[in-house]
């Protein structure tokens, strides 16, 4: 626990190194998607996915975790756009607290791209919130956050694909709570968290499958 000049001064250090490490990401991606040749025919696939899912703050706080979205392939990569990425952990009785990203936005790239199942991996910049209660002292914050993924697809030759995936929401940000202090004088101190969550998720899609490629002439 700091007091609120010496959490702020060490937390701003934090928190611009994070959003230097943002940037340099979503240039990246920015980058791998320019390299994707026009004239690639695009695979369009409408998806949701749902399983359990885990808050670190001072220890897991577990909960379910969901997310909805949509990927246009391109060859090995693809565009991912995503919403509601979120992990629900409790706040008594009751799953209140919301951590994750309303919006995200990145790319994936698959191993095996012509085949009908394929591994792949992929990276994104959002924009979401943290919540996270700690020895009764709520925690909160929202800004930029980074996501990394890896999963495995099937089924990519049909209309209906399933696939399981896990993932890392990693703020770029520190999560802020008020600890009250008793004694001659009632004092608040700002205390501050890093609240990363995680999810493993099973997930089911809907769209234009993959086709085969043409045969050798």
């Amino acid at each position: 626990m700091t007091d609120i000049g010496a959490d702020r001064s060490g937390g701003r250090r934090i928190e611009k190194t994070r959003t230097k490490w943002l940037v340099t990401a979503g240039s990246f991606l920015v980058a791998a998607l320019a390299a994707v040749p026009a004239r690639a025919e695009g695979t369009s696939t409408w998806y949701g996915r749902i399983g359990p899912g885990a808050i670190a703050q001072k220890g897991l706080s577990w909960g379910p975790a969901f997310g909805f979205g949509w990927r246009y392939g391109m060859g090995a990569l693809a565009f991912d756009g995503s919403l509601f990425n979120f992990v629900l952990t409790k706040q008594g009785s009751t799953f209140d607290n919301l951590s994750g990203s309303w919006i995200r936005a990145g790319a994936l790239y698959y191993l095996t791209p012509l085949e009908n199942q394929s591994l792949y991996a992929g990276a994104a910049l959002g924009w979401g919130v943290t919540s996270a209660e700690v020895d009764s002292v709520h925690y909160s914050n929202a800004g930029l956050d980074f996501g990394l993924s890896l999963g495995f697809e099937m089924m990519r030759s049909k209309t209906m694909r399933l696939f399981v995936q896990a993932d890392a929401d990693l703020p770029a940000y520190m999560s802020h709570g008020y600890v009250a202090t008793l004694g001659n004088n009632f004092v608040l101190t700002q205390d501050s968290i890093y609240t990363p969550s995680f999810s493993l998720s099973i997930g089911v899609g809907v769209g234009r499958p993959k086709e085969a490629p043409p045969p050798p002439q």
